[in-house]
C-alpha cells in the first residue's frame, strides 16, 4: 500500500530519494513487527542483525502476494456466509409463511 501510495514519487527523480527512504523505513517497522509476531506466537528467535534495503524490500513484497490471496479468501469466506443466511433467512420465512 504504501508503495503505491509513493509510487508516483519515486518514478520522480528529485523525490525519488526522500520517497525511497520513506518506504525503506516503513518497511523495516513492518519487518520488526513480523519478527516479534512470530517470536510472541511461535517462539522463533532471531538473531540481531539489520539486513540490507533490498532485502526488507524483497521481503516484503513476497508477503504481499500471500496477503492478497488471504485477504481474497476471507473476503469470499464472509461473502459465502452472507449468502447463507440469507438463504436459511428465506426458507425459514417460507415454511412460516
Amino acid at each position: 500500500m504504501a508503495g503505491a501510495a509513493l509510487g508516483a514519487f519515486l518514478l520522480w527523480p528529485r523525490t525519488r530519494p526522500r520517497a525511497r527512504k520513506a518506504l525503506v523505513a516503513g518497511a523495516r517497522e513492518l519487518v520488526a513487527l513480523e519478527r516479534s509476531r512470530r517470536t510472541r506466537f511461535f517462539g522463533d528467535a532471531f538473531p540481531e542483525y539489520r539486513p540490507e534495503d533490498q532485502a526488507v524490500l524483497r521481503y516484503l513484497a513476497a508477503g504481499a502476494g500471500a496477503g492478497l490471496l488471504c485477504a481474497v479468501v476471507a473476503g469470499l469466506l464472509v461473502f459465502g456466509v452472507l449468502l447463507a443466511v440469507l438463504l436459511a433467512r428465506g426458507v425459514v420465512r417460507a415454511s412460516v409463511s
